[in-house]
């Protein structure tokens, strides 16, 4: 649920940028998904429908991801060093996970929520948005401009990002 709802926020955040900017073809494809009404934002209809698929396509995902885990996770859960994870250890895995994903967002809600009313509302929400919209160097970005950054300049071109985007769509489809 934790790791869900870490998902489900950075979607939340995020998702209304693809109507601003284009260049975002991942973000764009999930506005254009969800946003049945045409308004470029999602209402409270729209977000539960994509709150639902998110949890249960971040659930296959977890479970995928534990039943072919990489090194990492097996020098760390694979307690009887099998070279796989039985029934206990992917329990204790998936619970490590959710343990930092919970981390790892309560982190993020704390740092949105300015005002410290426990909840993150529009204006705070439009607040991360613009943040995220004129620092787009995350992990994750810096991670894709490690991969796909052919030319080294800092930035993805159409080429690679269409390179981005097909890996992770084969990605996408080999963990369904």
């Amino acid at each position: 649920m934790k790791t869900t709802s870490l998902l489900l926020l950075t979607f939340a955040f995020a998702a209304p940028l693809a109507a601003e900017d284009s260049a975002r073809p991942l973000a764009e494809a999930a506005m254009k998904r969800f946003d049945k009404d045409g308004d470029g934002k999602l209402n409270e209809t729209e977000r539960a429908a994509a709150r639902e698929e998110f949890k249960a396509r971040a659930g296959e995902r977890l479970e995928a991801f534990l039943n072919t885990p990489g090194p990492r996770v097996l020098e760390k859960f694979d307690a009887d060093k099998d070279g796989k994870l039985n029934d206990s250890e992917k329990s204790a895995a998936r619970e490590a996970l959710k343990a930092r994903a919970g981390d790892s967002l309560r982190k993020l809600k704390d740092k949105a929520d300015a005002n410290d009313d426990g909840t993150v509302d529009d204006a705070e929400r439009a607040k991360v948005r613009e943040h995220l919209k004129n620092h787009p160097q995350g992990p994750l970005r810096r991670r894709q401009l490690h991969l796909f950054d052919e030319d080294k300049d800092g930035k993805l071109s159409e080429t690679e990002r269409a390179k981005a985007k097909a890996a992770w769509e084969s990605r996408q489809a080999g963990s369904q």
